[in-house]
């Protein structure tokens, strides 16, 4: 999970400086990060704007604005991504609504789940007759070979 957040980190500071590179010119992954740190303990425009003053940067209002916004809207948000642990849940995900509930319930059923490995590792008899029928892959012929090949049944000229 911290993986994602220095992903998204990485993400909001390469659009500050590219921000900062298309309208001041200056491309500089350290004043990104500083303005970052401004807009997220200044959340306000004002604040924001006082902020910059304060530390010596003339930037022009829409700039500002814009980075304000970029800031918020990109910014990892503390706590998001965290899920609580659910000690006496059924359910193995949580995600899509109930469109899909048999498919999120665990295999619980030791019997059932014993059944389906021998089956799957072929220690029992396939239930489709069909399937059983096509038998085990060395029951079965080696696929013919392709007309003109040496014993093939292409005609030849």
């Amino acid at each position: 999970m911290e993986a994602l957040l220095a992903l998204q980190q990485l993400s909001l500071v390469n659009r500050v400086c590219a921000e900062l590179k298309n309208h001041i010119g200056i491309d500089d992954k350290t004043l990104a990060e500083f303005i970052i740190d401004l807009a997220q303990r200044h959340p306000s425009l004002p604040g924001f704007l006082r902020a910059l003053e304060d530390n010596g940067a003339e930037f022009p209002r829409e700039l500002a604005e814009s980075l304000l916004g970029i800031v918020a809207a990109m910014a990892p948000k503390p706590g998001v991504g965290k899920r609580p642990a659910d000690a006496g849940s059924t359910r193995v995900s949580s995600g899509a609504p109930e469109r899909f509930s048999g498919l999120a319930l665990p295999n619980t059923d030791a019997d059932r789940v014993h059944a389906l490995e021998l089956e799957a590792l072929g220690a029992r008899p396939v239930a489709d007759p069909g399937i059983a029928a096509l038998g085990r892959p060395s029951d079965r012929r080696p696929p013919p070979p392709p007309p003109g090949a040496p014993g093939g049944s292409g005609a030849a000229a």
